[in-house]
């Protein structure tokens, strides 16, 4: 009823078809059996590896609603973390061999009914065998039952499943079952040996092997049969050592059946023969008379059965000379007063070993009370100043014995004779400081001032007594405080206080010094003296009082001040001051001097090859100025008449009147030559181009036709020079400014210092090639690391176009340094002098040590240190400007005041000792400025140190490193470094410290006193690194130069930096320093 009535309700058959298929799903979920189910797949029985992973797998067509769990044997299984469930499957990792024996049955379970069915079982089948075993002896059931004729079975304990199979070995080698007949080896891992007999001793293992792998046993069975015919040692030798020309006797005692043969080896060589000193006694025993030194060594009793079976046995021993050998001396024993000594006394080599027993007074120590030994020590126990004295030990043997005393000696504690006590000593005296203590054995005595312990091998105005006694000489000001003296032994210490008051001499601080005075110059002269009561100071000229002085000459608190200097105040003028400890005076020379100015200037030139050349150049001043002649490619002598000249034999000669004659010009000749017109205040120079040509220029004048061409040669050049600067300047004016349109007229400061036009000063071209270069760096790479101090840079910014170039005054690391005029840059000057360094570099370091450099000039505000005036830095290159003096760098003048070659004059007088040391001084005081501000120079050398006419002195930075001082820089590790003004550990350690400065002003102030020279000028640049290396490196004392001078630069140049003095110990000891003044 129901499919006709479906049939006429879905007319068609597609349809029709859909809903028998659908109805026929229903009726048949409708019909199934849930506790129905069938595993799929099966658990199955599998062949395993024990130690190896498996799996057993389990499930069934469809698990809704079905749980699972596995059981071995009945049991069911927990999870472990070597065996559990992974989903329905059972994971093993790894199969055990003891614990996965057994039926393995899947469970499933329905959650509902509750009804489980039970997987067919499964089971593995383990493959295993054991790592190791070992053979026993199997029958007979112990070996004391073992003996020849019977036979035995060897079991091999190696399991394993399947059974393995096995192999025998004896002594490492195979056994051969087929050869030899009387061995059986079962499956079972036995083997059988019928008749053993000794000829089958030896080491029996076994080897197991099966589908798991093989095993060999680890514990073999030894076989160890006697055969009688074997000799066998009853009695062996024993080592003997006997004194020289004693009998020696050794035993060697066999049995066997039959008795064997013994015979006797010396040193492997025999057999020996019996012979009237050596020979063999009946029973084998052998017997040496009077043994000697050639009888040492080894014998051999060698027995052999005398059926010839089996190995000979062998029985050794030496036969050894007794002797003893020297004890080691044994150094005193010192020990405090009631502490407890053990002493030991090493015994020395020997045979028999040595004995060692101790002796006091010859009478053994016994070995038991205070004093007592035991074996090599000797035992004191509470130690009392009565056992001092030598005891003795004794090493002995049958050789003889050795003897060494061993000094023992009881420390009291030190006790005061005198104790310390305050003092007044002169300066410049002697001071005695008495620390005088008495003890067992005598006190070591020690000295402090404050925290620092005084060391008299620093220092040579120290010296310690053997009394204790601390001598100073002479004494310093500076020594004036506390000192601490220390008497100690072992027993104790005591120490002692006391103060010395140094009553300061009256002296002048600093001297007064020559001194050059410009005419119309208004000059303040001071001197300075100081003593333990304040000194009063007058001023004398010519033994004349001030009262009398003109009213321009003034004096007031030591200071002479003269307004407006004449030349009648040049003279002798005495210092005197004079207080209740007497009066001193000093005396000192003024010179007053007009500047040499030119009154004829040299003009550039051009000259043909093998022309001469004559440079005009005369100059006025007063003194009347010397005129000296420096060429850049050539070296000039400065003779100063015709016969000088040929004498000298030279093309380039300075002629009387200051003209500077070049015979037979070379093309080497070209280049800048300068005239220097200098007296004993200052000094005016003056630059010119001298130009070799191919040609004879001479010979043009006398060719009208010539003239001509060269004329419109000249025309056409000249008119297209200026189209070509024409359109330069044109295109310059046209290029936009992509990184500085915001700041209007930066683009024409900049195009006028840094285009390629060149300026004329004084009759002098130069180009203004320092303000534009090749390797200039974008400006933000400076900048950006210091910004935090961009304000303080703001205010030092310089315009550019104030600047005028003068000329190059070298190269070095950073770039070009040049001599400008700045216009405005000080107040209350029109145009100053200075030096503009310039940062044209892209080395990362550099410009780091740049940046470093105008951190340091920034803050610094000394008399003795260059000061930083100006900052470009809205345009490349970056540029810094400093203070110039007129003298120029302090290596140039040294080197001008030199008297050498003969020379009937030189540039400059000479300078005296104290202005030496006045230079030396102003050079400390600085460093000792930058040194207080945690700066390091790294590069100090007169070269680096500039001067005006006063001798004032201001420590800079030029570091012309890569051409006018390139021969004193050296090329080490990519930079360039004053290699001779350097210590060890900055060199080799990159170690830069105020104490490597301090090393370079002592060879600064070694240039000073040498007048210029170059520190080790007879040594190439290797060997300095050679002895900077080996430590052997310190300059000659220069000519001249008092002992107590080259003691301070020695002291600079200690080896360890810590020995060094510090700039605030330096000016100390210059400002103390008394020479004679007429040095």
């Amino acid at each position: 009823m129901v499919l006709p009535t479906i049939g006429r309700i879905f007319s068609e058959r597609r349809t029709l078809l859909l809903v028998l298929v659908l109805l026929g799903l229903v009726l048949k979920c409708q019909c199934r059996d849930p506790d129905s189910f069938v595993f799929d797949p099966v658990p199955i029985g599998q062949d395993v590896l024990d130690g190896r992973r498996a799996q057993m797998s389990c499930g069934v067509v469809d698990p809704v609603g079905l749980q699972f769990h596995w059981e071995l044997d009945g049991q069911r299984l927990v999870n472990t973390s070597r065996r559990g469930m992974v989903g329905s499957n059972l994971q093993f990792e790894p199969v055990d061999k003891d614990e996965d024996q057994g039926e393995f049955r899947c469970v499933a379970s329905n959650v509902t009914s509750g009804y489980s069915k039970s997987s067919d079982p499964a089971s593995f089948n383990i493959r295993w065998l054991d790592d190791t075993g070992r053979v026993r002896l199997e029958n007979p059931s112990a070996e004391n039952l073992l003996q020849a004729g019977i036979p035995i079975t060897l079991r091999c304990r190696i399991m394993g499943s399947p059974t393995p199979t096995y192999a025998w070995f004896r002594n490492g080698e195979e056994v051969d079952t087929d050869v030899d007949v009387r061995f059986t080896s079962a499956r079972d891992g036995r083997l059988t040996i019928d008749n053993i007999s000794p000829d089958d001793n030896g080491v029996y293992s076994c080897r197991a092997e099966n589908r798991a792998g093989q095993a060999v046993s680890n514990e073999g069975f030894n076989l160890e049969l006697l055969d009688e015919s074997i000799p066998r040692l009853v009695v062996g030798p024993q080592d003997v050592v006997v004194n020289k020309n004693d009998d020696a006797r050794l035993d060697c005692v066999f049995t066997a059946d039959p008795p064997p043969t013994i015979q006797w080896y010396f040193n492997n060589e025999g057999p020996l023969t019996n012979q009237s000193r050596i020979y063999q006694g009946w029973n084998g025993s052998l017997i040496i008379r009077r043994v000697k030194k050639k009888d040492e060594g080894q014998y051999d009793c060698v027995a052999t059965g005398s059926n010839g079976r089996g190995t000979p046995v062998v029985a050794q021993a030496t036969i050894s000379l007794a002797f003893l050998g020297h004890l080691n001396s044994l150094d005193p024993y010192m020990v405090p007063a009631g502490d407890n000594l053990i002493a030991r006394c090493a015994p020395p080599d020997g045979l028999p070993e040595p004995v060692i027993t101790w002796e006091r007074d010859g009478v053994p120590v016994p070995s038991s009370g205070r004093i007592y030994t035991t074996g090599e020590q000797l035992i004191i126990n509470r130690t009392q100043v009565s056992d001092m004295g030598n005891f003795t030990c004794v090493a002995s043997n049958t050789a003889g014995e050795e003897r060494q005393n061993m000094m023992v000696v009881v420390a009291t504690a030190p006790e005061w004779i005198q104790r310390p006590e305050d003092t007044d000593v002169d300066e410049d005296g002697h001071a005695y400081l008495h620390c005088h203590t008495r003890a067992t054995p005598d006190p070591t005595v020690s000295w402090h001032r404050t925290s620092l312990r005084i060391d008299p091998r620093k220092d040579n105005r120290y010296e310690v007594f053997s009394n204790g006694t601390l001598h100073i000489s002479p004494l310093r000001v500076l020594d004036e405080g506390d000192y601490f003296c220390a008497s100690q032994t072992l027993a104790g210490s005591i120490e002692g206080q006391l103060f010395l008051n140094v009553i300061e001499k009256l002296k002048f601080s600093p001297s007064p010094v020559p001194r050059t005075l410009e005419l119309g110059d208004t000059v303040a002269i001071r001197c300075n003296a100081k003593g333990e009561y304040p000194p009063a100071i007058q001023w004398l000229k010519h033994n004349v009082e001030s009262s009398a002085w003109p009213a321009y000459v003034q004096e007031a608190n030591g200071t002479l001040q003269i307004n407006g200097v004449q030349k009648e105040d040049a003279g002798m003028y005495t210092c005197i001051a004079s207080s209740q400890q007497g009066l001193i005076n000093a005396t000192i020379k003024l010179t007053v001097f007009v500047k040499p100015h030119f009154t004829v200037t040299p003009n550039d030139t051009t000259v043909g090859e093998g022309s001469q050349v004559l440079l005009h150049c005369q100059a006025e001043g007063d003194p009347e100025p010397i005129i000296t002649w420096t060429g850049t490619n050539s070296k000039v002598q400065n003779v100063y008449t015709e016969k000088s000249c040929e004498e000298e034999g030279t093309r380039h000669c300075v002629l009387p009147n200051g003209t500077l004659r070049i015979t037979k010009a070379e093309p080497e000749d070209q280049g800048k030559y300068t005239c220097i017109a200098g007296n004993v205040g200052w000094l005016t120079r003056e630059e010119v181009n001298v130009v070799i040509s191919n040609g004879a220029i001479s010979g043009l004048g006398t060719d009208p036709a010539m003239l001509k061409t060269i004329g419109i040669a000249c025309g056409c050049a000249a008119a297209y020079i200026i189209l070509v600067l024409g359109l330069m300047f044109y295109c310059r004016r046209r290029k936009p400014s992509d990184k500085y349109e915001e700041e209007e007229g930066t683009k024409e400061e900049a195009d006028k210092l840094n285009g390629a036009v060149a300026k004329e000063e004084n009759g002098i071209h130069y180009a203004d090639t320092m303000l534009k270069t090749d390797n200039a760096i974008p400006l933000n790479m400076v900048n950006s690391s210091y910004n935090k101090r961009r304000g303080s840079y703001d205010k030092l910014q310089f315009p550019r176009h104030d600047l005028q170039s003068l000329g190059l005054l070298g190269r070095g690391e950073f770039g070009e340094v040049f001599l400008a005029k700045a216009q405005g840059i000080r107040d209350g000057e029109e145009e100053t002098i200075v030096v503009v360094k310039s940062l044209s570099t892209r080395d990362e370091n550099l410009q780091f040590d740049f940046r470093r450099e105008m951190d340091m000039l920034s803050k610094m505000n000394h008399d003795n240190v260059v000061r930083l005036l100006g900052v470009c830095k809205e345009a490349e290159p970056v540029c810094l400007i400093t203070e110039y003096m007129e003298w120029g760098d302090l290596k140039q003048f040294l080197m001008a005041t030199r008297h050498e070659n003969g020379k009937k004059k030189a540039s400059l007088p000479p300078l005296s000792m104290i202005q030496k040391i006045h230079i030396a001084n102003q050079i400390v005081l600085g460093m000792e400025h930058l040194s207080n501000h945690r700066f390091i120079h790294k590069d100090l050398a007169a070269r680096n140190c500039l001067l005006n006419p006063h001798l004032d002195i201001k420590i800079s930075t030029l570091s012309l490193s890569r051409d006018v001082y390139a021969t004193e820089y050296y090329h080490y590790h990519q930079q360039y470094v004053p290699l001779r003004w350097m210590p060890a550990e900055a060199i080799f350690e990159d170690d830069w410290s105020t104490k490597s400065d301090v090393y370079a002003f002592g060879i600064t102030m070694w240039e000073i006193f040498n007048l210029g020279c170059l520190p080790f000028k007879e040594m190439d640049d290797e060997d300095v690194m050679k002895g900077l290396t080996l430590g052997e490196l310190e300059p000659e004392i220069p000519p001249y130069c008092p002992k107590e001078v080259f003691a301070v630069m020695q002291k600079c140049w200690a080896e360890s930096p810590k020995d060094r003095p510090t700039f605030s110990d330096l000016a100390v000891a210059l400002s103390e320093l008394e020479v004679d003044s007429d040095v």
